[in-house]
């Protein structure tokens, strides 16, 4: 299972000529929309696997949610009944708070409007199956980058849960449908956060929520500590349930990341890649947009050049 770019030279040959596309994957919160920004000013195609859930996979779902919400309004209800006013949703690349609303918490607690346990499994099931689909479209927006809008480059800016849809088993990895995919169409570039890192990660989930998929033996394994005889009552879990989480997952998903790496990609490490987006958030040299986003350009380049060497 080769990964697209098997060497620096041909990255490099490849950068020059027709363009790179790329996957990012990591954790939630290690940069890789904030790196796809900058890159995009360079006029590479920024693909984003949780804009495109939101606004066809799920978009449906997430309205209807929103129209549920609604109806327990007798005014509103009224209205939408009638036709009168239409509810819609307007996500952003930058902003997928909705997508995080729609799958939601555990109620618990401290979070007493949060969602049962089973309606949350069902709400994560349909992530899954569309955060598959989204991914299963990268192909078909590769081409639309090259043939309608005319951008050389790609970047697929997966969500953290990528190394949750697949099967990274050893004797199955090969035959994967998503990983094969992305692995033919895109050099996939794993952002590894450290232990030292961990902490910010968990800070910048707390304040900014990105939607979450949890693998069931996973959640399975983190609720039951709390289970009575075969059941589950969503008052006997701990305040902020999911946030306490969230430093598990972060060491469960590791290996299942590596495993990715090894067989489809290489590996640049969260510091690296942080530089650049610093670099990009903070501009200290006040550097025009366009220049800025070159350098970071050239220097992303000469990261994955270093990682695929060392591989």
């Amino acid at each position: 299972m080769p990964a697209k770019y098997t060497s620096s030279a041909e990255l490099r040959a490849a950068h020059r000529d027709a363009g790179l596309s790329v996957t990012l994957m990591g954790m939630s919160g290690v940069g890789k929309t904030t790196l796809a920004r900058a890159l995009s000013v360079r006029r590479w195609f920024h693909y984003s696997g949780d804009y495109r859930i939101g606004t066809h996979h799920l978009q449906e779902a997430i309205v209807d949610n929103l129209k549920i919400e609604a109806m327990k309004v007798n005014r509103l209800r009224r209205l939408l009944l009638d036709d009168l006013i239409h509810i819609g949703v307007n996500i952003d690349i930058d902003n997928i708070q909705i997508m995080s609303d729609y799958l939601g918490t555990i109620r618990d607690p401290e979070n007493p409007g949060g969602l049962s346990i089973a309606e949350f499994r069902e709400r994560q099931s349909a992530y899954r199956e569309a955060e598959i689909r989204a991914m299963l479209d990268v192909g078909t927006f590769i081409r639309k980058a090259h043939q309608v809008y005319g951008y050389k480059s790609f970047v697929n800016d997966a969500g953290g849960s990528l190394c949750d849809i697949v099967d990274v088993d050893a004797e199955r990895i090969a035959e994967d449908p998503v990983l094969n995919h992305l692995g033919e169409q895109t050099l996939i570039v794993h952002i590894n956060s450290d232990e030292a890192s961990r902490d910010e990660l968990i800070r910048r989930s707390g304040d900014a929520p990105k939607p979450i998929y949890y693998q069931p033996h996973f959640l399975d394994e983190q609720l039951a500590p709390f289970q009575r005889h075969d059941e589950i009552d969503e008052n006997d879990l701990p305040g902020r349930f999911q946030a306490l989480i969230f430093r598990n997952l972060i060491g469960n998903r590791q290996a299942r990341y590596e495993a990715i790496t090894r067989a489809w990609g290489c590996e640049i490490s969260e510091r690296d890649a942080g530089e650049l987006t610093d670099l990009w958030v903070t501009n200290p040299h006040k550097k025009e947009r366009a220049v800025l986003a070159a350098e970071i350009e050239d220097r992303f380049v000469d990261l994955l050049a270093a990682a695929l060497d060392r591989e």
